[in-house]
């Protein structure tokens, strides 16, 4: 009696060659870097977090910019960030000074305060050759300061977008329009 069962029958020509074009296009693909494998990224959290500590209404439109932040942040101190999200999270609007202070979390809210307002984070040296600051930065090791090796550099990733420009009102990006002809010769409201 015959057996007709498939692990007794030779693979066919087309699915050897289908196989090998699977495996030569995975093996050119990138690997992901170790940092894509840490803790999933909290986004809309942060977004709920970053709008408390700013003051200012963070939508989803702004979790590109949230992603950036985390990411860049993420790398020089997650649990920290992890800790804001969860301390600010839980805290009433009352204590939330006091809560950030107690949990030796001010500075890392400053930190990301600085980020959203400013639209940059300061990269330290020894982190320009990782994956994500690669992928995300590019080559910042031209941009070091030969004075000053191990100074941060700042990596601008929003201008337009930084919250600096919500806060001020009476101004605007370089290169944004500003209003209809003849907007200038209004006084600021």
């Amino acid at each position: 009696m015959p057996i007709n069962d498939a692990t007794s029958r030779k693979p066919s020509r087309r699915a050897v060659v289908k196989g090998m074009a699977v495996l030569a296009t995975a093996a050119g693909l990138p690997a992901l870097p170790q940092a894509a494998a840490a803790s999933p990224v909290p986004i809309d959290e942060f977004l709920r977090v970053s709008s408390r500590l700013s003051g200012i209404p963070l939508d989803k439109s702004y979790s590109q910019m949230a992603e950036t932040i985390w990411r860049l942040l993420s790398l020089q101190n997650e649990s920290a960030l992890h800790a804001l999200v969860s301390t600010v999270s839980n805290l009433p609007e009352a204590a939330l000074d006091q809560g950030l202070k107690r949990h030796h979390l001010d500075t890392t809210a400053q930190a990301v305060l600085m980020a959203w307002y400013t639209g940059a984070v300061p990269i330290r040296p020894t982190l320009f050759d990782h994956p994500v600051v690669r992928q995300m930065c590019g080559d910042l090791h031209q941009l070091a300061d030969p004075h000053q090796p191990n100074a941060p550099v700042s990596f601008v990733f929003a201008y337009d977008e930084a919250l600096t420009w919500q806060a001020c009102r009476f101004t605007k990006p370089s290169a944004a329009c500003g209003g209809a002809f003849g907007y200038w010769q209004e006084p600021p409201v």
